[in-house]
């Protein structure tokens, strides 16, 4: 039986190593066990010999692809490529937006990721995983938002399909060719940042401006967008740059203060305006807004976003007496509240000036999607786009930007077309409970009112 299965295994050994027609013969392990096996009829020392024809053929394998460059290929396969820039990615967005204004301008590694980029199935991916990582904190934010409302798949769904949305324009405009990308990224952050993908154009790297240019106002926003091109073709050469004009910008730039007369006072007033309040609520939120407004000293005082659940001609006569008082004092408060329209089933979310300098009420122009802002429905907070973006108060031209605007460029870039001189901000960020979405809203605050160079003025409700 032994002898069956030995002569079994050293034909079919012969048959293995017999030389292809065609090849050359070549002197080595192969011969000496096609030998071995010749003489000895025997498959004794077939492992040592198989074992030394192995180690060759992988050595000199190997050898041949590093020589050739193809060990390189191989690390910067397709396939590779599909796992490790989707998970850089993601672990890049999570990081230039988590709350400090200094990680911002990581949100620049994107365009370098692209470049590297082999083909455009890559670049999708990768860049529906750099939104991913940049909006995660949809997930646990939106149970307190939307309340009893919250679907789990509904709001997976919600972010998996902006994260999508928002890679597209990236993916349909990368190209193999550096020539081409020196342009076309630069034209995808345009359209991520205009309507209509500019509604949702979020963690947008051109909010970095502000970190790497100072005070270089639309100039250093042009100059962003140029090094975004750039680090997507010739990253050393963007890198460069970055450098050349970043340095003198950081050297000249002075940030500047707060007006005198100018305060913004966050509160604690937890779900009033967002969870369905208590009237007993709404009155403790009231009288406190007005007691501080009295008791203030500044001459203009600003409240955060919604913490009057509904201003309506009846709000105005209950709060008169404070008015009045205000007016008299020469003090103006803006405050804010939804302002519900009578001819229609819609509501604002609004800043009410009230006081010395009483304005027409400011209304945000881009309310979220999909949670204020629902295409198509008769109710809900309507798209404002054509709405003013400043208002002249006491003497300062204010840039308004409320909640959610403040994750855009669109609003901030319309806003600041006016030349404002003071950028204010305000938010009720009692849905965000354990996440740092309130901190990414004021570090891109910051990051533009550099870019700027105009003080900032931030007011919060938790």
């Amino acid at each position: 039986m032994e002898s069956r299965l030995t002569e079994s295994c050293c034909e079919t050994l012969r048959r293995d190593l017999k030389t292809p027609e065609g090849a050359h013969s070549l002197p080595g392990p192969k011969a000496i066990m096609s030998s071995t096996l010749d003489s000895s009829g025997s498959c004794r020392n077939i492992i040592r010999y198989l074992s030394t024809a192995a180690t060759t053929a992988l050595s000199r394998s190997l050898s041949s692809d590093i020589t050739s460059g193809r060990f390189g290929s191989t690390i910067s396969s397709a396939g590779f490529q599909r796992r490790a820039l989707p998970a850089l990615a993601f672990f890049v967005s999570v990081v230039a937006w988590s709350g400090h204004v200094l990680t911002i301008p990581l949100a620049l590694l994107l365009l370098v990721l692209l470049s590297t980029a082999m083909t455009r199935s890559v670049a999708l991916t990768t860049c529906v995983a750099y939104y991913a990582g940049a909006t995660w904190q949809i997930l646990p934010g939106a149970a307190t938002f939307f309340g009893h409302h919250a679907n789990p798949v509904q709001v997976l769904t919600l972010w998996a399909g902006a994260s999508l949305l928002l890679a597209t324009p990236w993916a349909i405009l990368w190209s193999p060719s550096r020539a081409s990308r020196l342009w076309r990224m630069p034209l995808a952050l345009v359209l991520l940042a205009i309507p209509p993908l500019g509604v949702i154009g979020c963690a947008s790297p051109l909010v970095a401006a502000g970190l790497l240019f100072p005070g270089t106002a639309w100039f250093g926003l042009a100059l962003t967008a140029l090094v975004c091109g750039l680090l997507s073709s010739y990253p050393a050469l963007g890198l460069a740059l970055a450098l050349a004009f970043a340095t003198p910008a950081h050297l000249f730039y002075r940030s500047q203060p707060t007006p005198p007369g100018w305060r913004a006072e966050s509160t604690r007033f937890g779900g009033v305006g967002l969870d369905t309040p208590t009237p007993l609520a709404d009155y403790q939120a009231a009288q406190s807004i007005q007691q501080i407004a009295l008791r203030s000293d500044a001459r203009v005082i600003v409240f955060p976003e919604t913490v009057v659940t509904n201003w309506n001609p009846g709000t105005d006569l209950f709060w008169k007496p404070t008015i009045d008082t205000l007016r008299e004092q020469g003090k103006t408060m803006l405050v804010g509240a939804n302002v519900f329209d009578s001819t229609s089933q819609h509501y604002f979310n609004s800043v009410v000036i009230r006081g010395a300098d009483q304005r027409p009420d400011f209304v945000q122009r881009i309310p979220i999607p999909v949670a204020m802002w629902m295409p198509l429905h008769k109710n809900g907070v309507p798209l404002q786009l054509g709405k003013p973006g400043t208002v002249m108060i006491a003497g300062q031209r204010a840039a308004i930007l409320i909640c959610y605007e403040q994750l855009l460029v669109w609003p901030v870039a319309t806003s600041f077309m006016r030349h404002p001189t003071l950028l204010l901000g305000t938010a009720n960020d009692y849905w965000t409970k354990n996440t740092t979405v309130p901190e990414i809203q004021r570090a891109c605050l910051e990051s533009w009112a550099r870019l700027f160079r105009v003080p900032l003025l931030w007011a919060q409700n938790t």
